[in-house]
């Protein structure tokens, strides 16, 4: 049974990775979508200076989590047709399909879908 569910996320994943990813897709309950940012930005501060990493969204529909530089947000997200908006306690920031199949944009940063969707 463990290996028909194992194949069930294989094939999932596949397909998210290669069907166009349309505002309606996020907005599934049940769906799980990592994404991480296509350019390594402000990650925080250590003993030897700034770093640089990547950023993180995760949608758990209606749940967002955002791992930018060192903070990790938690909000909700809002669909209304091709309208995303995830909504923070400070803030409420778009959330854009910019290129398919996998690119999108909030608060100004480039997320692409993450390969890694399929957990051992």
């Amino acid at each position: 049974m463990i290996g028909v569910k194992l194949l069930f996320v294989s094939v999932l994943s596949f397909v998210l990775l290669t069907m166009p990813l349309r505002a309606a897709e996020i907005c599934q309950a049940g769906l799980e979508l990592d994404y991480v940012s296509v350019e390594e930005l402000e990650g925080g501060l250590t003993p030897e200076g700034s770093v640089a990493k990547r950023w993180h969204l995760q949608f758990r529909f209606p749940e967002v989590i955002w791992s930018h530089g060192d903070m990790v947000e938690h909000g909700r997200l809002v669909c209304d047709g091709e309208i995303i908006t995830a909504e923070f306690a400070n803030n409420e920031l778009d959330v854009t399909v910019v290129q398919e199949p996998q690119l999108i944009n909030m608060a100004g940063v480039a997320y692409s879908l993450s390969t890694s969707q399929v957990e051992p």
